[in-house]
């Protein structure tokens, strides 16, 4: 209702207007539902959600926020914004690149932003960002905040398990042609270099020398497996060094080793020399082991002509 004094001729007349506002109660009605809706909808979310108004002011948040931060409501009821940034750099492991992330943001008030954070006490959050508008008006920016910590772990877990795959398959793989004691080639490798160094047309020489330790047996039943495998590393160790220039160099099983040599024009002296560098004594948990090692080969049927 709405009223107004006229002249009319010297006197004053009442001018009354009455006007229903059912219309408005409906309108009303419908405003509250929508907010109602609207207030739902964020509180359900399993985002956090956080509106700053165009001055900087906090417009508007939902609980999942203020968990995801653990930020007393409280604080934000105050007149300053110190506390709550205070609270919230504390928890995130770099502060500087968030601050400089608020400060990209601020500087281009229309653009949208979205980054990962990460915290202190091993979440990770995504953080997105666009402005809110009210026709062409930027009035303000909404953020919102998704807890992806169990996907990053369920990659990480992913990715775990691909890296130890391939070194499982790494480790097959040497197994297959590596002696898993010495990490000298195999007999399966041995045999299958010969045969290619007997077809290879190439080669005027094929040389295959023969080692094994004498009285090996006795250093099991006496010191020990353990020492019988020292004793077996060592003289693999002193193999690879005195014959660097071998084809293959396996370990065919127990004290059994053999050599591979092409094109060697000597392979007699490299025997030789293989018995006097086993023959040098071993220290094996304190005991002096005199190494006794048998090399033979076949000069001329072992030789390819």
């Amino acid at each position: 209702m709405a009223g107004a004094l006229l002249d009319n001729g010297g006197s004053q007349v009442l001018l009354v207007s009455v006007r229903s506002t059912e219309h408005r109660k409906g309108a009303d009605a419908n405003l509250r539902e929508a907010m109602s809706l609207l207030t739902a909808t964020l509180e359900s979310t399993a985002d956090g959600i956080l509106v700053i108004s165009a001055d900087g002011r906090v417009a508007g948040f939902n609980d999942q926020f203020l968990k995801m931060w653990t930020i007393p409501p409280e604080l934000l009821e105050g007149d300053s914004d110190e506390p709550i940034m205070r609270l919230i750099i504390s928890q995130v492991a770099n502060p500087e690149a968030f601050m400089a992330r608020l400060g990209e943001v601020a500087e281009n008030p229309g653009a949208e932003s979205h980054d990962v954070l990460d915290f202190r006490d091993g979440r990770t959050l995504e953080r997105y960002s666009r402005p809110q508008r009210v026709g062409e008006r930027i009035a303000g920016r909404v953020w919102s905040f998704r807890d992806v910590t169990p996907r990053r772990l369920a990659q990480e877990q992913a990715e775990q398990a691909m890296t130890d795959l391939a070194a499982q398959a790494e480790q097959l793989r040497a197994l297959a042609f590596q002696d898993p004691l010495t990490g000298l080639a195999n007999r399966a490798v041995f045999n299958q270099s010969l045969t290619e160094a007997l077809t290879e047309p190439r080669f005027k020489t094929v040389d295959v020398l023969l080692i094994d330790l004498d009285d090996f047996k006795e250093v099991n039943d006496i010191l020990g497996h353990q020492a019988g495998d020292e004793l077996l590393v060592e003289v693999a160790r002193r193999l690879r060094g005195c014959i660097p220039t071998a084809d293959v160099v396996a370990r065919l099983g127990g004290d059994e080793f053999v050599v591979l040599l092409t094109a060697c024009p000597d392979a007699d002296a490299i025997a030789a020399c293989i018995v006097r560098c086993l023959h040098v004594p071993i220290t094996i948990n304190g005991t002096v082991l005199r190494g006794r090692a048998s090399a033979w080969g076949s000069p001329r049927s072992a030789r390819k002509r």
